[in-house]
């Protein structure tokens, strides 16, 4: 579970999972860094086409070279498509992964809805099971909404899972 970066994050721990070479030889080795569910708030998925989703009132550009996008994987996303693919959970979605739950404000300034349209469509089609709540009127981190209804669904959907 992670929201924005660590949405991020989850998210290519859950799409990478079983991939040996995505594994790396630094830190705790061995063990599986496979998990049996996601939980994405709000998470960038899909870093080339942010730029393209991002609606008119957006805080910044995503291809800009000093975006977190950019600074992540070293220079503008556009200019190093390979590694923003790389970087992007997307890119790994196939059949047999673990359940996901994207959790995304339908208003959100930073991190594009639509990346959480685009992953809950890829993982649909290859029939991962995935839960997209769209919560209304919220922004990046669901400013501005009522979030008491967020972490049941979040309580619920790990009851299911784990």
């Amino acid at each position: 579970m992670g929201e924005s970066a660590g949405g991020h994050l989850a998210c290519m721990l859950g799409t990478t999972s079983g991939r040996a070479e995505m594994e790396g030889d630094i830190g705790v080795l061995g063990p599986s860094s496979a998990v049996q569910a996601v939980i994405d708030w709000y998470g960038p998925t899909d870093l080339p086409s942010m730029d393209r989703q991002r609606p008119p009132n957006a805080v910044f550009s995503h291809d800009d070279a000093s975006s977190p996008e950019s600074l992540l994987i070293g220079g503008p996303i556009q200019k190093h498509k390979d590694l923003a693919r790389t970087a992007s959970p997307i890119s790994f979605v196939r059949s047999g992964l673990p359940p996901f739950l994207i959790q995304h404000g339908d208003q959100d300034r930073l991190v594009p809805v639509g990346q959480a349209r685009q992953l809950a469509e890829a993982l649909r089609q290859h029939r991962v099971k995935v839960e997209l709540s769209e919560i209304e009127g919220g922004d990046h981190c669901f400013w501005g909404v009522d979030t008491s209804a967020i972490m049941p669904e979040v309580i619920r959907f790990l009851q299911r899972h784990l």
